[in-house]
């Protein structure tokens, strides 16, 4: 992911993100495989915002992010203090 071309502009993105935020680089990935190789994170992610599935929170944010912050991935995440799940 280092030599990724939008990588600076995604963490510049998520240093000046006010609103609850979470994103993950892949080791060894670049721009054009997220989209394939993320789609474990995606459906994760749609799961636990239109699913419903709040268990899921804990693999992206928080003390845990259980799934998305070992292996090939780094989780980045902030703001979810006051973040209420509407389910």
């Amino acid at each position: 992911m280092e030599d990724d071309l939008a990588l600076e502009n995604t963490r510049n993105d998520f240093k000046q993100a006010t609103v609850p935020i979470w994103y993950g680089e892949m080791r060894g990935d670049g721009h054009g495989s997220g989209p394939f190789d993320g789609i474990p994170a995606t459906i994760a992610w749609l799961r636990w915002h239109l699913g419903g599935e709040t268990e899921r929170k804990d693999m992206f944010i928080g003390e845990g992010q259980f799934y998305f912050n070992r292996g090939i991935w780094i989780s980045h995440s902030k703001n979810w203090e006051n973040y209420k799940d509407p389910f």
